[in-house]
């Protein structure tokens, strides 16, 4: 980043229906590292 500092980003693929969206992408058991 411009000022050193840590920085993070992340995205979900969310499918768009009539009814709910639906994110495609999500974990329930995702562990940081």
């Amino acid at each position: 980043t411009a000022d050193g500092m840590p920085s993070a980003h992340f995205e979900h693929t969310v499918l768009v229906t009539k009814d709910d969206p639906e994110i495609l992408t999500w974990r329930a058991k995702t562990q940081l590292k």
